[in-house]
């Protein structure tokens, strides 16, 4: 006979069984519905959602000029429904913010970053991401990663590549040429967060997770990429 003090009896316990069993299966599940569900969010919500996204980034921006004089920071050009948030950018760059983009690597490696000035051509890689054809590379300051979901902890989930969670993971090691970790921020929209993803050894948290709606800050407890952690803030 069982035991029934030992049983899985409630559904976080279900769910914690599942994430432990198969991490990789729970996290490609959550991609097809978070696509699925991006291509749903479209006009004047989604229009509004990035406006509003953008509007949010910026204090922390301002934050971080305080401690850097002249601080790079890795933005991104949209694609597979991401945030938008390129009608910002100019106005970053007349606020004295230098602007990079990822350069994605051929293989498992981490990410380069290459400045972006005004005037910069760009091309799109063999990933299908707009990169500067002359490349001057750089290691900035902070990073905007575009979230396709995350989770409460400030826990990101992307594409499955790995190419942000290998960057922080460089950058925290002193690796490639990194002095420190980038203040590293994620970016989604508010309906994109997943109950509950599962943490795999290479996972890095961000160090907060930025909405439409609010900021939310990593925990004290997990691994961080560049600020102190806190409570999520509205």
């Amino acid at each position: 006979m069982r035991n029934n003090s030992n049983d899985v009896s409630t559904l976080d316990e279900l769910l914690t069984l599942s994430h432990e069993l198969n991490p990789g299966a729970e996290k490609k599940a959550a991609r097809s519905r978070l696509m699925a569900w991006r291509k749903t969010f479209t006009g004047p919500p989604r229009r509004a959602a990035e406006a509003a996204i953008g509007a949010r980034v910026e204090p922390v921006l301002r934050a971080l000029r305080e401690r850097v004089p002249a601080p790079v920071v890795a933005v991104f050009c949209p694609i597979r429904g991401e945030p938008d948030l390129r009608a910002h950018y100019a106005r970053w760059r007349d606020a004295g913010f230098a602007l990079a983009l990822p350069v994605t690597p051929a293989g498992p490696a981490p990410l380069q970053f290459a400045l972006w000035p005004q005037d910069a051509v760009l091309r799109p890689d063999a990933f299908g991401v707009p990169t500067p054809v002359e490349r001057m590379i750089c290691l900035p300051d902070a990073l905007l990663i575009p979230c396709l979901g995350f989770a409460q902890g400030a826990w990101r989930l992307g594409y499955g590549g790995g190419f942000y969670d290998r960057t922080l993971a460089a950058a925290e090691a002193g690796e490639a040429g990194w002095a420190g970790a980038p203040l590293a921020i994620g970016i989604a929209f508010d309906a994109a967060q997943w109950p509950a993803l599962p943490h795999e050894p290479h996972d890095r948290p961000l160090a907060m997770i930025i909405t439409e709606r609010r900021t939310l800050l990593r925990e004290p407890s997990a691994r961080t990429a560049g600020v102190d952690g806190g409570a999520a803030e509205g």
